[in-house]
């Protein structure tokens, strides 16, 4: 195999969005509905949190039991958000599961209605939420914005300069590497019955660019001595076994952290490749704080 010269490739700027007057104004909503409150309603809206409990029908005609719980209106499925809209305390209504099965439905109680309450979008919410006033807290949030929308891109940047290594490279893949991945595609598809089923022409380009990319990436791993030390690999298993409660983690998950942690390393080594262009700022550099 023959690896292009990607250390001569030349280094493509991040390209970040813009952060916008209303991505700012969005971002600020969302801090808003964080520290939203849950007043007395006599009505359910569309942005209510209701309590039912109540019964239903499974699809095999099987009786069932909705145990008290709670539902946000905007984020609850179709069906229940129609039937609720519009409901008091102490009212029941049926909810359909299935238009075509009549049969299969719920019957809720409304057992609590509360109406969703957002904090003023002003000073004293900003100092709330660790900040000198409103515009401080906007230039902040747009600040945060910046920076994820620049860590994204570069993530991009590097994606797209491993897709080139692995276009231009001069490699043969072996056809029992295309046949590895077409199982794998194949049982990720149909589950037990892969045996059974012939793959299509799709699935068979899919394999080979699979099987391809894999092998351009062990040697490029290879021939950049990228590895993980037992220190970072014994350092972030500990971290996450506690994270887990001290269960310990099994052959699988260490060999899917390791692939994690190999991973990371070369995509750090993508982010050395290349100079900077002339102007650019320097790749992960956050604004000034309170910049709008």
């Amino acid at each position: 195999m023959q690896l292009p010269d990607y250390r001569a490739f030349p280094r493509e700027a991040a390209q970040a969005p813009e952060v916008a007057d209303e991505d700012v104004d969005r971002m600020l909503e969302e801090q808003r509905r964080m520290h939203a409150t849950l007043a007395p309603a006599e009505v359910v809206g569309p942005d209510s949190v209701v309590e039912v409990s109540g019964s239903f029908i499974d699809e095999k005609g099987e009786p069932g039991t909705i145990e008290r719980t709670q539902i946000a209106l905007d984020r609850a499925f179709p069906e229940f958000r129609e039937a609720l809209l519009g409901a008091r305390a102490g009212e029941e209504r049926q909810v359909p599961f299935d238009n075509q099965n009549l049969e299969r439905t719920a019957r809720v109680a409304v057992e609590d209605v509360r109406a969703v309450e957002l904090p003023e979008a002003d000073d004293a919410f900003a100092q709330e939420c660790g900040h000198e006033n409103l515009k401080e807290m906007r230039g902040a949030l747009a600040n945060a914005m910046r920076a994820e929308l620049s860590r994204v891109a570069e993530q991009t940047r590097r994606a797209v300069l491993l897709d080139r290594i692995v276009k231009e490279a001069d490699a043969r893949v072996p056809e029992t590497l295309v046949q590895r991945e077409t199982h794998a595609l194949m049982h990720e598809k149909h589950g037990e019955d892969a045996h059974d089923e012939e793959p299509d022409e799709e699935t068979l380009k899919t394999a080979r660019e699979n099987a391809r990319a894999k092998l351009v990436v062990e040697r490029l791993i290879e021939t950049e001595q990228i590895h993980v030390t037992q220190l970072e690999f014994e350092g972030a298993r500990g971290a996450l076994e506690e994270n887990r409660g001290a269960r310990r983690l099994g052959d699988q998950e260490l060999r899917a952290l390791y692939g994690i942690l190999l991973d990371e390393k070369l995509h750090a080594f993508l982010g050395t490749l290349g100079e900077e262009p002339k102007g650019a700022p320097a790749t992960g550099a956050e604004p000034e704080a309170g910049a709008e």
